[in-house]
Parts: structure tokens; C-alpha cells; sequence
């Protein structure tokens, strides 16, 4: 009879280790998840404003190159616009 009770009882105990791995486990999803989220909310600032860094030189170049095909373009302009179109996004881009 004995023997009997000690299995149960290592039985028990095994199903309670498996349970708390478990929760465990769960509990390292949730702040993996938490982390990941406030990773994510502290990055959209920055990716807001680097669009907003290239929407001005892209402005800027497409008027450039509206002035070239008007024939109004000063020399080299479209290049310079180019080059400040280019060089955010070339910071932006570097790993």
C-alpha cells in the first residue's frame, strides 16, 4: 500500500513541475511580448520623423526637376537636390 502512495505522490509532483514550467514559461511570453511592444512604441517617434527628414529633400527634388524640364534648372541643382534627397536616406540605411 505503501508503494502505491509514493507513486502518487511522485506523480503529483511531476504533474505540479510540468505545471509550473508551464506558467513559467507563459509568464516569459508575456514579457518578452511587453518588451517587444515598448520597443516598438519608443521606435515610431524616430521612424516618424525620418520620413518627415525625407519628405522635404524629395520636395525639393522633384521641383528641381520640374525646373529642369522647363528649362529654368540652375546648373548642377537637380544633382545638389539629389544629394540631399540621397544622403538622409543613405544615414538612415547604414547599419
Amino acid at each position: 500500500m505503501r508503494s502505491t502512495k509514493n507513486t502518487v505522490h511522485l506523480a503529483n509532483s511531476a504533474k505540479n513541475e510540468d505545471d509550473s514550467r508551464m506558467i513559467l514559461n507563459e509568464i516569459e511570453a508575456e514579457q518578452f511580448k511587453a518588451q517587444t511592444n515598448e520597443e516598438i512604441a519608443n521606435a515610431t517617434p524616430y521612424m516618424q520623423l525620418g520620413k518627415e527628414q525625407i519628405k522635404t529633400p524629395k520636395e525639393a527634388l522633384n521641383q528641381s526637376i520640374e525646373r529642369q524640364k522647363l528649362g529654368t534648372a540652375k546648373p548642377f541643382e537637380v544633382f545638389h537636390a539629389q544629394q540631399f534627397f540621397l544622403y538622409p536616406n543613405w544615414i538612415i540605411c547604414k547599419p
